[in-house]
């Protein structure tokens, strides 16, 4: 009786290990590990001393410029990018639009693995308008791939450090492709009478990289996120511990560094966004500063914006209007 019962168990304890062993063969050989495998074959090539990155005819020296400096930073998890697959879609434009005609900066740096792709190059006819592209310079900046000797775990970490690497080194405002731009004269004001302004997610206690901003170069608040989160303490298996919750620790215990700017990735919040995206009776819009919608859909089109009955379809409209010339952020 004893020893059926053992074998009974040991029947188990195998047939449980062959389950673990089918699910660990199915999640490396099918789609569940395909969407992060280009980044992985990326990180895979470089530490066997393969190509690290394009930039090596690139040039890494920015343009002068004394005005008001805006950064994006599009990083590919391949080495040859292609306009199907990479260019910047609807949304993204709009993004990038909003800064050119209501922010109207005197520069915009395009932080990019890859230099010699032009991810803008379907917007004019994504969004049907004409857009002078003379302010925006690419500028090469290679993966990192390892900080605080671990080995950088998502592209959107290394996006994160790129961030608060450019506004470090060059001053400005570095923006990600989902937040808009409403009234370009608050957020001015903004950079103009405080060291630093970086945006919170209300109660949840992280700061939001998405919009981030410093008066100078070289402030003191990107170098202690860059040295105190990332070269100390980087944490590969936390999607935000890094680039929001340790900053928001930092900027408490050093609140002279920088300010909160709010109504930006608040009202609403990531949680609640479809108060914003979906209707248009529970936020003034243009009030804002700038609005982080947190949305993406790379299939979304301009007939969609043209036709979307919500807060965000009055700012895609107003947009595309090239903003009111007597007051930015009033709906014209």
């Amino acid at each position: 009786m004893y020893a059926r019962r053992r074998y009974k168990y040991l029947m188990i304890f195998l047939a449980v290990l062959a389950a673990c062993f089918i699910f660990l063969l199915i999640w490396n050989t099918t789609l569940i590990q395909r969407p992060e495998q280009p980044w992985l074959n990326y990180q895979w090539t470089y530490s066997r001393g393969g190509d690290r990155t394009s930039c090596a005819t690139a040039s890494n020296v920015p343009p002068p410029g004394n005005g008001l400096i805006v950064h994006y930073v599009r990083f590919y998890p391949v080495p040859n990018p292609n306009q199907k697959d990479h260019a910047l879609n609807v949304l993204d434009c709009f993004s990038i639009y909003s800064v050119l005609v209501n922010l109207k900066p005197q520069l915009i740096y395009l932080h990019t693995n890859v230099p010699s792709f032009w991810p803008f190059v379907t917007c004019e006819s994504l969004l049907e308008v004409t857009i002078d592209w003379s302010p925006v310079k690419v500028l090469c900046a290679p993966f990192q791939f390892t900080v605080s000797g671990k080995r950088i775990s998502l592209i959107e970490h290394e996006a994160d450090i790129r961030k608060f690497k450019a506004v470090e080194e060059h001053g400005g405002l570095v923006l990600d492709f989902d937040v808009y731009i409403i009234d370009g004269t608050l957020v001015r004001n903004l950079m103009r009478t405080n060291p630093c302004i970086i945006c919170h997610e209300g109660s949840n206690g992280k700061v939001n990289a998405g919009f981030f901003g410093c008066r100078k170069p070289h402030s003191a608040y990107p170098r202690l996120v860059l040295q105190e989160s990332y070269e100390k303490n980087y944490n590969p298996i936390c999607w935000v511990c890094n680039s929001g919750i340790i900053p928001m620790t930092l900027l408490e215990k050093h609140a002279d560094t920088a300010v909160i700017a709010d109504n930006v990735c608040t009202a609403p919040n990531f949680w609640q966004k479809e108060d914003f995206n979906s209707r248009r009776d529970r936020y003034n819009w243009t009030s804002k500063p700038a609005y982080h919608s947190y949305f993406h859909n790379s299939r979304f089109s301009l007939k969609d914006a043209r036709n979307l009955e919500s807060s965000l379809g009055d700012v895609f409209r107003w947009i595309l209007k090239g903003g009111p010339p007597e007051l930015m952020g009033k709906q014209n």
